[in-house]
């Protein structure tokens, strides 16, 4: 393994628990060497995911929620819109696109609670298709008619450029600290030249460090043009029982996860992938740009999912989504290639069966508020203070 490992394996020697990320073992940009998202560990949360226009003025108190919290990071979504999962036009829509007064009005909000924000543009669909099957267009050389050739990712590409520079000049105006240009857009990973076209424009509008969300541990050919990598990742941290399950009663019977047998699980299963794709990458930094489980039980072992049908019957499991989640931090933050993690997610704005606004206490999601997952992020907010204790004062 890589020279870095030393570090870590000293760390482990010494029994210190924490961030060890080292930024001599990363290519980072000279012009960033000192940025905050390479300087500090990142306490992260993704915001604002499903959020319709008007959504970022009716939630102004989130920041200050945030701050309270331990968070110094904000994954600030965003969301251009298709038609259909295979239009070659995107915008931004009246209803499905927040305002641009709103979102440069919480990002001043955000930075007044000393919350450092990336912006975070998240394709959707109107035709209501997951963004990771957007763009499913056919070969363009496979055209039957003779003399006409099909034309798909230049108009698909040209016009998401349009959206991204838009959003990038914003970024640009309103100091936000990085630039995220789009997350799991499977389809697309694959056209080099066009991403890398991208990115030259972007950077043109936008100085910050910009990135890519990749919808996991995958790795593509332009990876290397990036400033660093963003990562979403949901490793499970316990086996899944042979065949699976099917029904909640199947779930509520899985036997108790402990704390330790996640790390271990995981120390196994997760991190090599992450370390391949730090080396992958020409050892840029790796920010786990979203991660975390729902408070239902058993989704340690599927973390990534959480919200089919059959799930409505599944018990609660807030020690267990508390659990998983300081797992990921030690294991993760231990890598000295990564400066930390945003944890999926601060809010649920769409009416999932397992949303419980109200009360905390009875909500399933993946939110965070008013559970112990929310010590285990302040804790680990404490740790990246240097043992500074982060207070609740704004709680509610």
């Amino acid at each position: 393994m890589f020279a870095a490992n030393l570090v870590l394996a000293f760390l482990t020697l010494a029994g210190t628990v924490g961030f060890a990320f080292d930024r001599s073992s990363c290519r980072i940009p000279e012009k960033f060497k000192d940025h905050p998202l390479f300087t500090a560990p990142v306490i992260g949360m993704n915001f604002g995911f499903g959020g319709h226009r008007g959504y970022y003025a009716a939630n102004m108190d989130v920041p200050a929620k945030m701050k309270a919290a331990g968070v110094n990071w904000c994954v600030l979504k965003i969301h251009p819109c298709m038609e259909k999962f295979c239009s070659t036009m995107v915008f931004f829509d009246p209803v499905y696109t927040v305002g641009e007064q709103e979102t440069a009005d919480i990002v001043r909000r955000f930075h007044e609670n000393g919350i450092h924000v990336m912006l975070q543009p998240s394709l959707a669909s109107l035709d209501s298709t997951s963004m990771y099957w957007c763009c499913p267009f056919p070969y363009e050389t496979d055209s039957q008619i003779e003399g006409r050739h099909p034309q798909y990712w230049k108009p698909w590409f040209e016009s998401y450029r349009e959206v991204l520079n838009v959003l990038a000049e914003f970024s640009e105006r309103n100091g936000v600290e990085a630039f995220i240009a789009g997350c799991e857009l499977h389809q697309t990973v694959k056209r080099p030249e066009e991403w890398r076209e991208t990115l030259r424009q972007l950077r043109q509008r936008y100085s910050g460090p910009i990135s890519y969300e990749n919808g996991g541990p995958d790795t593509y050919e332009w990876l290397k043009d990036l400033d660093f990598v963003c990562l979403s990742y949901y490793p499970e941290a316990a086996p899944m029982p042979e065949g699976g399950f099917v029904s909640a009663e199947q779930w509520n019977a899985l036997p108790d996860v402990s704390r330790e047998q996640m790390s271990a699980y995981l120390r196994m299963h997760a991190v090599t992938p992450l370390d391949r794709l730090y080396e992958a990458s020409g050892r840029l930094p790796v920010v786990l740009t979203e991660a975390g489980m729902t408070g239902a039980h058993g989704w340690c072992r599927e973390p990534w999912n959480g919200m089919l049908p059959h799930e409505k019957g599944v018990r609660l499991d807030h020690r267990e989504q508390a659990d998983y989640i300081d797992a990921i931090f030690e294991i993760f933050c231990e890598r000295p290639y990564c400066p930390g993690i945003c944890l999926w997610k601060w809010d649920e704005s769409q009416p999932r069966w397992f949303r419980n606004l109200e009360n905390p206490s009875k909500d399933g999601g993946f939110t965070v508020q008013g559970k112990p997952a929310e010590g285990i992020l302040r804790k680990w907010a404490t740790k990246a203070a240097g043992g500074k204790s982060v207070r609740r004062d704004n709680q509610n």
